[in-house]
This record gives C-alpha cells, structure tokens and sequence, in this order.
C-alpha cells in the first residue's frame, strides 16, 4: 500500500496511448533529460502547466517496463530498458498484439500501475471474471479507503490500447474479465512476466511451493485459464526453463533462467 497514493490516479484522466508511448521510447533512446514542455514539443503529446498528458504517458511506459524515468530539476531522463530496447527494435510502433499483450501483462505486475495490479491479481482471485459493477466498485472502495479511485481511464483502455487483446468488456451492471487462448507463439512472453514477477516477489528465491507459485496468481496477470497456465508451465520445464520436483508435496519448481534471460528470445517466435 506504500505507493498507492502515488500510483493510483498517475494517468490523471488518460488511459494509455501506443503511438504515444512509441513516441517516448524514441525519446528515450536519446538519454537526454527534456522538461515534460520539451517533450511535447518533440513528440506533439499536449501537455500543460498543471496536467497534459505527457508526464501520464511516461508513467505507463514505466509501468509497461519499457523506459526508466530520473526526474530532477523538472525534467525527466529517459532511458529504454533492456526489453524497452527489445520492443523498440522489433515492433516500434507498438502495433503487434503480442506487444500489446506484453505491454499489459507488465502493467498488472506488482511493478506495474497499482490498480491494474490491485484488479488482476486480487479482485479477480476473489470475485471471479463476473463481477456485478456495484461489487467491483465497493471492492475498490473498502480497498483504497479514502482515495477517489478513477476507473475511467481503465475502463477506456480496453476500448482504445488493450482492444486487441479482448480481455475486459463493460456494461452498464456487470464487468467481464476474459481469458485469452494458450498461444505457443507467446512462449517467451509468458516465461518473461513470470519470471519477471517471481523475481519482483521472490528476490533472490530459486525454489518455490506450487503454493507459493500459484499464490502468485499469475494465470490471472497472464489472463490464462489454470488449465492453460499449467499448461505453460509443463512447456517451461520442457525447455528447461525450470525445473519441477512432483515427488514432494506440494511439489516444487525450480527456476533455472531469469526475466532478462528471455528478452532476446521474446519475439523469436512471433
């Protein structure tokens, strides 16, 4: 809850933008430190003295793990990361669904933007992938106690950035969370966010319970069905990637790669 109060409304009232945040990344692969005027003045992101939507962009682009942001003196740093440098090289302008999907599965990580995280891998293993609006709404509402959740930006993004993806649908009385087929092209991806989220849990952990794995709910942040991330996880050990030990009770998984391990594989098979 440490970083709620930063994180929960950082997209003001924006939901996310792939032309905009392909602006940014060639932004940041400049690595030199522009105030949020000059950066807008670069890509032709509008922004303001108190809100635009410069500073918002930036922050899903963090969330998405594809930039890191240093803020000093009123102006921000940018730099690509390794799978920002990855995604710029191999689809630049964010236009392939396996990078939209990559994209969301970084943001509802536990690095990733605190609501779409608190949505994937809580209220989801709660309520299931129907939720009444009143319910999903009174959830938010015991959760963040005293903060003003804006769901509007979240709910557009499904229309707008994540639509290819079909995973969450609206209606005025009911929510619809929905699961997206195994798909073998994905491998890497699927293997990169879990990894990637095993090492933002688990730091430094090599061996984990299927308890301690499952707990991760990561079927959920992957928008996979538990037969299908099960199924995932027998082809990880497959490929070597880890390594299970069924003999024991609950069974353990050993990891034997790391999320950077995969960056270089992700669209090799895309």
């Amino acid at each position: 809850m440490a970083n709620v109060k930063t994180n929960l409304n950082f997209h003001q009232t924006f939901s996310p933008d792939a032309n905009a945040i392909s602006m940014l990344l060639s932004v940041a692969e400049e690595r030199t430190a522009y105030s949020k005027e000059e950066i807008s003045d670069i890509t032709g992101i509008p922004t303001g003295a108190s809100s635009g939507k410069v500073e918002p962009f930036i922050k899903y682009a963090y969330f998405m793990g594809l930039i890191e942001d240093k803020y000093k003196n009123k102006k921000h740093l940018l730099s690509l990361t390794p799978l920002g440098k990855e995604v710029k090289y191999q689809d630049e302008t964010l236009q392939e669904k396996a990078t939209i999907y990559l994209c969301h599965s970084n943001l509802v990580l536990s690095t990733g933007a605190t609501l779409w995280n608190f949505i994937f891998s809580s209220i989801i293993p709660r309520y299931g992938n129907n939720l009444r609006t009143t319910v999903f709404i009174d959830a938010l509402k015991n959760h963040y106690k005293g903060i003003d959740v804006n769901l509007a930006p979240f709910n557009s993004s499904y229309n707008g950035m994540f639509r290819k993806l079909s995973i969450v649908k609206n209606t005025p009385n009911e929510i619809k969370f929905m699961n997206t087929m195994y798909k073998e092209p994905y491998l890497y991806i699927y293997a990169y966010i879990i990894m990637k989220e095993w090492e933002n849990l688990h730091e430094g952990v090599q061996e984990l319970t299927s308890i301690d794995l499952y707990n991760m709910n990561m079927d959920n942040k992957l928008c996979l069905s538990r037969s299908d991330f099960d199924k995932v996880l027998s082809i990880l050990e497959n490929k070597g990637m880890i390594k299970v030990e069924r003999l024991l009770t609950p069974f353990v998984v050993l990891k034997l790669v790391s999320a950077n391990d995969m960056i270089e594989k992700i669209y090799s098979t895309i």
